[in-house]
């Protein structure tokens, strides 16, 4: 008896070594990835990645405590404080190659399923085009358009739209590791005052999992992954995040005794039609806008035809051959009418002014013939040069719109 007893001791006292190193051994293994060991994985997806394009739905919320705030600091300029938390929806379609970039937003109405407006931005890496159906405007632009939605990259992938690797290379010296049983926490200062926490999942590539921006100990951006899947692209598996909640918030400014942040709004985000490295057209980033469009265009500052054909150019030109012709009646009426206006700097010729001795009125009549000769020459010669530039300068339009069409 005392035999059986001894022997389910030592039993008992193996199986809980047993335990104790395998726990040891668990802590080890996690403990012994480094910063060095995460911004290789990072970087190593990033690699492979040249391009991508998504499809993304997007269900925003307001809160009730938020909108109060709001409305007590920008009284009457708050819309839909009835109903607060009615959800907006947005629906996005993106493309990023490069330099260059597709996006085409599209707004619904308050029931979610009637389209409010639609819009595409295009960026072709060095000119910007923009689109608006419900006006059926737009613009060419001069800088990169900007995205403030809650895009993937936003997951913790990028900040500020730097990657999440080349963070952790300059910030190596100031970033905290603590390796916990959800996950990996790292911790680093970006701005003052301010700092990232980031909760990796170290089975998926470090994709994070959770993603806080901390200001003076507050909350003021939260991102919590609910879904990743995993595509394989030539031949390596990369983990990108299809799922995730967002939470923004701003700062209690009615309180003024301590700084606290509110949750403000709420977004659910789903991404769907995930493809990477596909070839795209370069008019994919050229957008072409609609016949009939009023489109502002930056460089010039003025409003311009949809496309400048053949016609648009003809009416230019007989616009400009009218305003000359009124410019050659104007000065014609100018001449003078009778020799008394004659300036008396004129220089005639010897015979002319011999001429003028023996009959007055013959070199009266011949001084007038002289003044309008050269008041002629004068005019065809500015008609001919103003003709001539303005046939110049519609063709450099012409051939420029051709160009950027």
């Amino acid at each position: 008896m005392l035999n059986m007893k001894l022997f389910w001791l030592v039993n008992l006292c193996g199986v809980l070594i047993a335990c104790v190193i395998s726990s040891d051994t668990r802590a080890s293994s996690e403990k012994s990835y480094k910063i060095d060991d995460i911004i290789y994985a990072l970087k190593q997806q990033d690699s492979v990645i040249y391009n991508i394009k998504y499809e993304s739905k997007q269900i925003k919320r307001r809160t009730v405590e938020g909108i109060k705030i709001l409305e007590k600091a920008f009284p009457g300029r708050v819309e839909k404080l009835d109903d607060p938390e009615l959800p907006a929806r947005y629906d996005f379609v993106r493309i990023q190659d490069g330099e260059r970039e597709y996006l085409k937003t599209t707004l619904f109405n308050d029931d979610s399923k009637s389209i409010n407006n639609t819009i595409i931005n295009t960026w072709d890496g060095s000119i910007g085009k923009s689109f608006f159906s419900r006006s059926n405007s737009g613009r060419i632009i001069k800088e990169r358009f900007s995205v403030d939605e809650e895009m993937p990259e936003r997951t913790g992938l990028e900040l500020l739209g730097k990657p999440l690797y080349e963070w952790l290379e300059d910030k190596k010296d100031f970033t905290n590791i603590d390796h916990t049983p959800e996950g990996i926490w790292i911790v680093f200062p970006f701005q003052p005052n301010t700092e990232a926490r980031y909760l990796l999942d170290s089975t998926k590539c470090f994709i994070p999992l959770k993603h806080e921006i901390i200001q003076n100990g507050q909350i003021c951006y939260k991102v919590e992954t609910k879904k990743i899947e995993k595509f394989q692209v030539n031949g390596f598996y990369i983990y990108f995040p299809t799922k995730y909640e967002t939470t923004f918030s701003t700062i209690d400014i009615t309180n003024k005794s301590e700084f606290r942040m509110v949750p403000l709004v709420l977004t659910e985000v789903q991404i769907s039609n995930v493809q990477f490295n596909k070839s795209y057209p370069d008019d994919q980033f050229d957008l072409q806008f609609p016949s009939g469009a009023s489109i502002y265009d930056e460089f010039i500052e003025r409003i311009i035809p949809t496309r400048l054909s053949d016609k648009v150019i003809e009416d230019e030109i007989e616009r400009q051959a009218k305003s000359i012709a009124s410019e050659v009646f104007s000065q014609i009426s100018s001449i003078p009418k009778d020799t008394n206006s004659i300036p008396k700097d004129t220089n005639y010729e010897k015979q002319e002014l011999n001429d003028t001795k023996k009959d007055p009125v013959k070199a009266g009549t011949q001084i007038e013939l002289q003044v309008l000769k050269k008041n002629r020459t004068k005019l065809l010669t500015f008609i001919i040069a103003m003709v001539a530039g303005s046939i110049l300068l519609f063709t450099c339009i012409f051939f420029l719109s051709r160009r950027r069409a």
